[in-house]
């Protein structure tokens, strides 16, 4: 008996409804604005995050982007370092927060001593990330394992069977090896990158 899979590989960034806008979208987007983001910022953001270097940006404008955390309002640093533990298991890379009162950065508990010095002045979102991408603060060390989810069985078409899964990766360069089994016996076997 010969049996025949097709995948379907999904883009499922992990979403916690817990309160916190940010730290639900920052997930699966490098980017969080509650209105229309910058294109400055936007263009920023995307040259900032290639050849291995990554940063995620969270701009807080107003009290209710926090969600239910309002009192982190006004203290960028408290709110970066809330944030980047919310995102954890998700993300372990630089992080920005920019609200009117400042700008906060946290590193996956890394020293940001030196991301520190690098945004001092830094009047705007668009020109932090700009400064840590000149300064070369960027490059990414993925510590984190890609967390793969199958889904049961989704249909099966005489011999073809739908197999789903969702595989997240904050590196955006996972690969994975999925094999169709038969008890003990390995149908097929085939590698998908992310």
């Amino acid at each position: 008996m010969q049996a025949v899979a097709s995948a379907v590989l999904l883009a499922a960034p992990v979403a916690r409804a817990d309160g916190d806008p940010a730290s639900d979208v920052l997930p699966g987007a490098n980017l969080f604005v509650s209105t229309a983001a910058p294109a400055a910022l936007t263009k920023a953001v995307a040259a900032a995050n290639v050849g291995g270097n990554r940063v995620k940006v969270a701009v807080i404008g107003r009290p209710s982007d926090l969600g239910s955390v309002t009192s982190l309002y006004g203290r960028p640093g408290a709110y970066a370092r809330f944030l980047g533990l919310e995102l954890r298991f998700s993300y372990s890379g630089v992080l920005v927060v920019v609200m009117p009162d400042g700008i906060g950065v946290y590193d996956h508990g890394r020293p940001t001593g030196a991301l520190a010095r690098a945004l001092a002045g830094a009047g705007s979102a668009t020109t932090a990330v700009e400064r840590l991408d000149a300064a070369h603060l960027l490059r990414y060390v993925d510590v984190l394992p890609p967390q793969v989810v199958a889904f049961p069985e989704s249909g099966r078409r005489g011999r073809v069977v739908d197999l789903q899964y969702a595989v997240s990766d904050d590196s955006g360069s996972a690969g994975v090896t999925v094999q169709v089994l038969d008890g003990q016996r390995a149908l097929a076997t085939f590698t998908v990158s992310v």
